[in-house]
């Protein structure tokens, strides 16, 4: 017999699990009306260990949408009005980012570059494996990725058809910045040899404005970017991700979840202006909420 407490985090669960375990309150729309996945207005999720911050973000990502709506996966994103975008920051291996000999500044630059590399390919992959589902159709793809690169501060010489294409394109740019920040101090002269080509922020923006333009089912879509773990990276990279929520659009919007020890600054990059809570952001300490909901709904 398999031990349930075997695992306990729900970031060990699989997608499956994820649903399966899944408790809802019973307060109107439950943890969606907390979430508020189609608001603008982006959100930081705090929450002790154990308080369930983890499966909720999971809870309302693409993976997951997939499995609870298999039966009418377009029925139910027309319904939920979101694509849900889930990550973690230590997926990025973060600590890598730093000292090596460079400046805080110089770093910030590196991480912001390889953010938009990597969280591009994120959405790029849902919006292909959407397409590969018959959910969207895309009948002026190479307009699309010809879109999408022209977001870069500078025109590479072979330039991809389609969106598989630019996915590679994208990973082979993140291989040439790992190469880089794990052998700099090899260099004769100790720096890293990085051509950035994308400003900070700049495709986590304007990719969902440029879906929405070019694929219909996307016009009154929102891509929803849950951004877990916040605790795992530093205050220097913290401001990228502080710099993110500071614009809003109408073509998507951030959750971000941290650990309640785990938000290190508000300021964003450049100026260093600081985020302010009611403003730039709602805030929800997810345990607080907890203790006031009294019934909870097993789904």
């Amino acid at each position: 017999m398999n031990n349930p407490f075997d695992i306990t985090k729900a970031v060990d669960f699989t997608n499956e699990q994820i649903v399966q375990y899944w408790v809802d309150i019973s307060d109107k729309d439950g943890f969606k009306n907390l979430l508020k996945p189609t608001s603008v207005m982006p959100m930081i999720i705090l929450g002790s260990k154990g308080s369930g911050k983890t499966h909720l973000m999971r809870y309302f990502s693409y993976e997951l949408q997939k499995i609870k709506y298999k039966e009418d996966l377009k029925g139910g994103l027309e319904n939920d009005k979101f694509i849900g975008i889930y990550v973690r920051c230590s997926g990025l291996n973060s600590e890598r980012f730093s000292d090596k000999g460079q400046s805080d500044e110089i770093w910030r630059s590196i991480y912001a570059y390889y953010w938009e590399l990597w969280l591009s390919q994120i959405s790029l992959i849902i919006i292909i494996d959407l397409q590969k589902n018959g959910i969207i159709r895309i009948t002026n793809e190479q307009v699309l990725v010809a879109s999408i690169i022209g977001l870069l501060n500078k025109k590479p010489q072979n330039i991809p058809n389609d969106l598989r294409g630019l996915v590679t394109f994208f990973s082979e740019l993140q291989k040439a910045v790992d190469y880089e920040v794990e052998n700099c101090i090899f260099n004769d002269d100790g720096k890293l040899h990085i051509d950035n080509l994308i400003s900070p922020s700049k495709i986590t923006y304007q990719l969902p404005q440029l879906i929405k333009e070019y694929v219909p089912f996307f016009k009154d879509k929102i891509f929803l970017y849950l951004i877990d773990e916040l605790e795992n990276i530093s205050e220097n990279q913290q401001r990228l991700i502080q710099t993110l929520i500071r614009e809003k659009n109408t073509a998507c919007t951030f959750r971000l979840g941290a650990r309640l020890y785990g938000v290190r600054t508000y300021k964003t990059l450049g100026s260093g202006e600081e985020n302010r809570k009611g403003s730039e952001f709602d805030e929800v300490v997810l345990d607080d909420f907890l203790r006031r909901t009294v019934f909870y709904l097993n789904r």
